[in-house]
């Protein structure tokens, strides 16, 4: 596998390092739901995108942890935080939340909610439109910037399988 650029990366997390889904802190909204690490048998956290490991290895609080399901070839690689972190140094994941970024079998770029957000975030009652329209037009250029690196652009195509998988699960779809 070829590695990532890290370039690529650090300006796309440098397009959503100021930007938030509403005005102020959305974390107080749920309690930082999306930021609790899971148990020994479920890991839960963001999943990191490729070379973003390197990035954070050395910040102190978080747990990395190996997801249950499979990108390609290796499971993904999920981060979490006791719910407090430096915002300079959330990943990528964290940064987009709720949004997904989501390439098509035709490989056309899109933002979706992220389906695993259905379960744990309250502003995907919303949709799109209740996210302020400067952070989702962050994140539209920062998946713009992903895609133009063909690892970036691989994980993605990848991750969005991920989500299709489990759109199609019969327990997502009777969630709410």
């Amino acid at each position: 596998m070829t590695k990532p650029t890290l370039e690529t990366l650090k300006k796309a997390r440098q397009l959503v390092q100021t930007v938030t889904p509403l005005q102020g802190d959305c974390g107080l909204v749920c309690g930082g739901r999306c930021c609790q690490p899971g148990g020994e048998d479920t890991p839960l956290g963001m999943v990191l995108f490729p070379g973003e490991e390197q990035l954070l290895s050395a910040c102190p609080g978080y747990e990395f942890s190996q997801a249950n399901w499979r990108l390609g070839d290796a499971p993904a690689t999920l981060v979490a935080c006791s719910g407090h972190c430096r915002r300079e140094m959330r990943p990528l994941a964290c940064r987009i939340f709720p949004l997904a970024i989501y390439l098509d079998e035709a490989m056309h770029l899109k933002l979706i909610l992220d389906p695993a957000a259905k379960f744990i975030c309250p502003l995907c009652a919303s949709g799109l439109g209740g996210l302020q329209t400067a952070f989702r037009q962050a994140v539209a250029a920062c998946a713009k910037c992903l895609v133009q690196d063909p690892v970036q652009r691989d994980f993605i195509y990848a991750l969005s399988r991920r989500m299709d998988q489990l759109r199609q699960d019969p327990f997502y779809r009777l969630a709410p």
